[in-house]
C-alpha cells in the first residue's frame, strides 16, 4: 500500500455532514431489513489506549450543553461503518480483515487539532499516513466483497461529543499534540442493548482466537476493544 498519500487535518474546521451518524441498536445476528429482522450496523474501529482516551474525555467535558461528551472507554477511530451484510459474507469479511491486519504494522499516530461536522459532532484530528493506508486497504476489501462505497470521504478523527449543532468554546477546540499507538482494530456490530465485538485483529499478526464475546476493558497503552459510541 502506497504510504505517500497525505491528508492534513486542519486545526479547526467545519465539515459538511453527509449522513455521519451511527445507526440505532438492532439485533446483532440479523441482516434482513424489516421490523422483525432489522438491518445490523457494522463498524471497523481502533479503540484508543486508556491513557489517551482519559485525556480526551477530560477535554470533552467543556463541550456546550446539549452535546453529549464521549466517555473514555468509547473513544475510537472509525475506518468504516456500513449497514447490513449479505448472507454468507461475515466469514469472508473476517478472513479478509485478518489478512489486512497482517499486512500492516502497529501504528504510531498523532492526535492534534479539532473540528466539527455540521450535524453537531465535535472531533479531534488524527494524523498518520499509515492510518490512511490501513483505511484504504479496508475500503478495498469491502469493495471486493461487493459492499457499497462510503457515503463521504474519510476524515481520520476521534469523536469527542455529539448533539445539536453548536459552536464549542475555543478552549474545547484546542487538542494538544498527542502520540497514540494503535495495535489493533476490531469489527463491531450493534445489538439489542449494546454494541458487541465480533473479532479483534492485532496488527502484524494473526487474530486473537477465540475472540471473547462482547466488549472488554481497554488495557493501558494498548488499543482496546470496547464499544464505540459514535
Amino acid at each position: 500500500m502506497d504510504e505517500r498519500v497525505r491528508r492534513r487535518v486542519p486545526r479547526e474546521v467545519r465539515v459538511p455532514s453527509s449522513d455521519r451518524r451511527e445507526a440505532a441498536p438492532s439485533r446483532p445476528d440479523s441482516v434482513h431489513p424489516d421490523a422483525e429482522h432489522p438491518v445490523v450496523s457494522y463498524f471497523v474501529v481502533s479503540f484508543l489506549p486508556e491513557r489517551t482516551a482519559v485525556r480526551l474525555a477530560a477535554l470533552a467535558a467543556c463541550l456546550p450543553a446539549g452535546i453529549e461528551p464521549q466517555t473514555a472507554e468509547r473513544m475510537h477511530l472509525t475506518y468504516r461503518a456500513f449497514d447490513g451484510l449479505p448472507h454468507g459474507l461475515l466469514e469472508p469479511l473476517k478472513q479478509g480483515l485478518s489478512q489486512v491486519a497482517q499486512r500492516h504494522r502497529p501504528i504510531l499516530a498523532t492526535l492534534r487539532g479539532a473540528g466539527t461536522f455540521e450535524a453537531g459532532t465535535v472531533w479531534a484530528g488524527v494524523r498518520s499516513r499509515r492510518v490512511l493506508a490501513l483505511q484504504a486497504d479496508i475500503d478495498a476489501l469491502l469493495r471486493d466483497l461487493g459492499l457499497p462505497a462510503a457515503s463521504h470521504p474519510f476524515v481520520p478523527h476521534v469523536t469527542l461529543g455529539a448533539g445539536p449543532p453548536a459552536r464549542p468554546a475555543p478552549a474545547c477546540m484546542h487538542v494538544p499534540r498527542m502520540r497514540v499507538r494503535l495495535d489493533a482494530f476490531a469489527l463491531t456490530t450493534t445489538g439489542t442493548a449494546a454494541y458487541r465485538t465480533v473479532r479483534r485483529f492485532p496488527l502484524g499478526r494473526p487474530p486473537d482466537d477465540p475472540e471473547p464475546p462482547g466488549p472488554g476493558p481497554s488495557a493501558p497503552d494498548q488499543a482496546g476493544t470496547t464499544t464505540p459510541g459514535r
